[in-house]
């Protein structure tokens, strides 16, 4: 028997968790009822509940309200080098970035990567704090004359 890896990381023996994330289409959003069908429709022992299994999987969906009715889509995640190339950063600062959990980013699968929906939300690098440089001299003496008068 197979299990998906959600049902292994969580310890559960059944494939609800499987099923319900097939019931996800990769490029369009489905509707909760859809969702809960689909729960519905799998017999498995000791099933837990369905919106237990939806808080299991939330991390890989998003979520949205739209005229009432809640739709799921599939996240997109992102390398950290789709983050570098995106924002025009290295790899390294992507990483760090991951590191602090910036820019949407998150441990999928054992591996750091960033959600696209909140990479593509900025169109620049974070700020950084700016350190004032080094004030303006004014020369207003009689050595500065001479290089006036060039």
């Amino acid at each position: 028997m197979r299990i998906g890896k959600t049902d292994f990381d969580i310890g559960n023996m059944g494939r609800v968790h499987q099923a319900v994330m097939d019931a996800v289409p990769e490029e369009d959003a489905v509707d909760e009822a859809e969702l809960r069908a689909v729960y519905d429709g799998v017999e498995e022992p000791n099933k837990p509940a369905f919106e237990t299994v939806l808080g299991h999987i939330s991390y890989l969906l998003a979520k949205r309200q739209i005229g009432g009715v809640t739709f799921y889509r599939r996240k997109t995640w992102l390398s950290s080098a789709d983050v570098a190339r995106m924002m025009d950063v290295s790899i390294r600062t992507a990483q760090d970035w991951g590191k602090k959990g910036q820019q949407g980013a998150q441990r999928v699968g054992g591996r750091l990567r960033f959600a696209a929906e909140s990479v593509m939300r900025r169109d620049k690098r974070p700020p950084h704090p700016q350190t004032p440089g080094p004030a303006a001299q004014v020369w207003d003496n009689d050595k500065d004359k001479q290089y006036d008068s060039l």
